[in-house]
């Protein structure tokens, strides 16, 4: 959504930039990730799980929920399905373990 507002208020050759980069930026990450895996840097790959993990948490706290939380239709429904959703995690990494 961020890109999409950014793209609004920019000129034409920034959009296209901001585009390219966009698009880019998932194939270079696989290509990491799979140098990453064939060194076998347990360590690396572990950080960088983590920091995509903190990159989806954050998206969801700050703009998603928010989002959805401020407009007032179906918000007890919207309530209900994300502590439905919590607790399913919940159960699910109570049930499973972790290591």
């Amino acid at each position: 959504m961020a890109l999409g507002v950014s793209l609004i208020h920019a000129d034409r050759k920034k959009s296209l930039i901001m585009i390219l980069i966009f698009c880019i930026a998932t194939p270079l990450g696989i290509v990491i990730g799979i140098g990453l895996t064939s060194f076998g840097a347990d360590i690396l790959i572990g950080i960088i799980v983590t920091l995509s993990s903190g990159t989806f948490i954050y998206i969801a706290t700050t703009e998603v929920i928010v989002e959805e939380f401020s407009k007032p239709d179906y918000k007890y429904s919207k309530f209900l399905a994300f502590f439905v959703g919590v607790g399913i995690f919940t159960t699910l990494k109570s049930v499973l373990g972790g290591d």
